[in-house]
């Protein structure tokens, strides 16, 4: 089994995915926006107007189209706005609009059909053994982030049990619910989704018409709070909710390798989930206990100065989080899991330890384009961990290893 049979990109970011529009609001722009007062505004609208129809006129001649039908398709599309409005949808670049309107299709149809997708991705990739094997392995995140709070020195035991139980409280949202995961439910949960209609933008009104009804039953919120597929971030934690939404996006390289080695899970999404995790105990988390309710600090003076006075450590950086405590936590869970393998020593042919896998791995899903999102900052990361130096030898007060490294758990506070 391997996830690359999958069509979905794990670099989600370079598909466009427009912000979620609700079935009641569909606004009408351009030329289809008649309901501007004022005579100097619609004189301007219909000059506009004019050219794009001289326009589109002159490439339908082109195609040897009646023009009329032009026309009618503008008429028709004043009703929903934009999505029907061709010229707005075609700049004089053309390849650069075949992509934009391949990504815009997609994304229209991954937030109608989004738990379908998810549903059939998870039946075909993740059958139940596998899906439990995956849950224990980020359980053991989970047991990690609670040994490193319950070894913290110098926290009292009251705010150790409110962060452990916090902690212990936090939701994971990745697979769908057990009674949707089979072809059955879901072929009832969509029976009444139309299949198609005369017109893209006449589809789009039905199907979304068609979610709308869908989301009025109860027995559907679990779907239908799903993670998107095409959207970043991959993992998100809710504050309020204290619960990790993972996409199952991440689900691929370079997050997951279904083939991958214990380093590769825990360098990967096994890093990930324990970055998403820790925000429970960062300067926000802090405000908010186990059961979503707005508290104020709920920790000891201690632990709120190791959370937000880090400047007298940290040189160039305003916090630990979330890179610093979660390499912490993932590297431990590695560990733990090396321990109940006889392979802890094993190299790949290209000569890397499981050890110093963790590290490639995790430092290559934090690199990105230059602008684009990243999930992290590496260097913040393995600077302030004395396990990374050892690993790959580093000398003492390098870049990579400095005098007085400032972890996060481990450190006196």
């Amino acid at each position: 089994m391997s996830v690359s049979r999958s069509s979905m990109s794990s670099r989600s970011s370079a598909i466009y995915a427009p912000p979620e529009q609700s079935e009641n609001n569909v606004t009408a722009t351009g030329p289809a926006d008649a309901a501007v007062s004022g005579a100097s505004k619609k004189k301007k609208r219909k000059s506009r107007g004019s050219s794009i129809s001289s326009k589109a006129r002159k490439r339908q001649r082109r195609k040897g189209l009646d023009t009329t039908d032009v026309a009618d398709d503008r008429k028709a599309g004043a009703a929903v706005g934009s999505i029907a409005d061709f010229a707005l949808l075609e700049p004089s670049d053309r390849t650069e609009v075949s992509a934009e309107r391949a990504a815009f299709c997609t994304a229209q149809v991954e937030w109608t059909y989004r738990f379908l997708i998810i549903s059939l991705y998870t039946l075909a990739n993740f059958p139940s053994n596998e899906r439990k094997k995956l849950d224990a392995q980020l359980q053991i995140i989970r047991e990690a982030a609670l040994d490193k709070v319950a070894n913290a020195t110098r926290v009292d035991r009251l705010s150790k049990r409110r962060a452990q139980d916090k902690l212990n409280a936090t939701v994971t949202v990745l697979w769908p619910p057990e009674n949707l995961v089979d072809e059955s439910s879901i072929s009832i949960m969509y029976a009444d989704f139309p299949k198609t209609d005369t017109t893209f933008a006449t589809l789009w009104l039905r199907l979304r018409e068609s979610f709308h009804n869908i989301s009025k039953k109860t027995m559907y919120d679990d779907a239908l709070r799903m993670p998107h597929n095409l959207a970043l971030p991959l993992l998100d934690y809710d504050y309020i909710l204290n619960t990790i939404r993972i996409s199952v996006q991440a689900l691929s390289a370079p997050v997951f390798y279904a083939q991958g080695t214990r380093a590769m899970f825990y360098g990967g999404l096994g890093y990930l989930y324990a970055s998403q995790l820790v925000r429970a105990l960062d300067r926000h988390g802090l405000r908010i206990n186990s059961t979503g309710h707005v508290t104020g600090l709920w920790l000891s003076s201690a632990w709120r100065h190791a959370v937000n006075d880090v400047d007298r450590c940290l040189s160039g950086y305003v916090t630990h989080f979330p890179e610093i405590p979660a390499l912490e936590i993932s590297y431990d869970a590695l560990e733990r899991a090396l321990g109940q393998s006889s392979d802890s020593h094993q190299r790949l042919r290209d000569g890397f330890t499981e050890r110093q896998l963790f590290f490639v791995t995790l430092c290559f899903l934090m690199c990105s384009r230059p602008g684009a999102d990243s999930t992290g900052d590496c260097n913040k990361a393995v600077m302030n961990f004395p396990p990374f130096a050892r690993n790959f030898g580093c000398p003492i007060n390098s870049k990579m290893r400095p005098a007085k490294p400032c972890p996060f758990f481990d450190q006196r506070i």
